[in-house]
């Protein structure tokens, strides 16, 4: 039987789900791993590829991310191509 227990691969910021009748945690952000700057877990805000990151430094570093992330995160790395 399952432990009920949830681990997440990053320090994050949570909360529990005020519509769960159980205690299960949500997970509202982290600091990027690279300038700690605090993110959402929003696909505008961060993206988290063996640890997070915010949307800047994802796009200065797009060249380090395999192609499969880059392109499943395609919203943050197009600006990239496009110059933004």
């Amino acid at each position: 039987a399952p432990s009920g227990r949830v681990a997440f691969l990053e320090e994050a910021y949570l909360i529990s789900d005020p519509h769960m009748s159980q205690l299960r945690p949500l997970c509202l952000g982290s600091d990027c791993s690279v300038c700690g700057r605090m993110v959402c877990t929003g696909i505008s805000c961060s993206l988290f590829y063996t640890r997070r990151f915010c949307c800047n430094c994802a796009r200065a570093n797009h060249d380090e991310f395999p192609e499969e992330c880059r392109r499943l995160a395609r919203d943050i790395f197009e600006r990239v191509a496009a110059g933004k």
